[in-house]
């Protein structure tokens, strides 16, 4: 993932206080979302994968991919408009050997992606990424 890809400019750091011991809460880093899946869909491919899977119509006999869910379904059909949504994760990572830091990474991918071009590591957005201290 490139420096540009992530849009640094619009880095968004937060450090709170617990409102009950004002101790410092870990920060939260949000990154610049929209420019993100800008970039992704600058990609004619990519762009027209989302447009078709924007206008087709979803198979309800078998289960194969997220889009063909009951819910995804559900919510295609009462949008009037073309939209993308994206599947949320995440999963620590402790970032030295004393266990003492670790790195919460906030993914996403854009499901309106055929299922190959969601799975590339370049077409993720990285919405944020929690630091936690032990």
């Amino acid at each position: 993932v490139s420096l540009t890809h992530l849009n640094l400019e619009n880095l968004n750091t937060k450090n709170n206080l617990c409102e009950k011991c004002k101790k410092e809460l870990s920060p939260f880093v949000t990154f610049d979302v929209k420019s993100q899946i800008s970039q992704i869909l600058d990609n004619e491919k990519l762009l027209n994968q989302v447009m078709k899977n924007n206008l087709n119509e979803i198979s309800t006999k078998s289960v194969l991919d997220l889009k063909e869910g009951s819910i995804y379904r559900e919510e295609k059909n009462l949008s009037r408009n073309r939209f993308i949504s994206l599947v949320l994760n995440t999963d620590g990572a402790p970032i030295t050997n004393s266990r003492n830091y670790n790195m919460w990474p906030v993914l996403g991918t854009i499901v309106e992606l055929d299922p190959q071009s969601r799975e590339s590591f370049k077409n993720v957005v990285i919405l944020g990424n929690f630091k936690h201290f032990n």
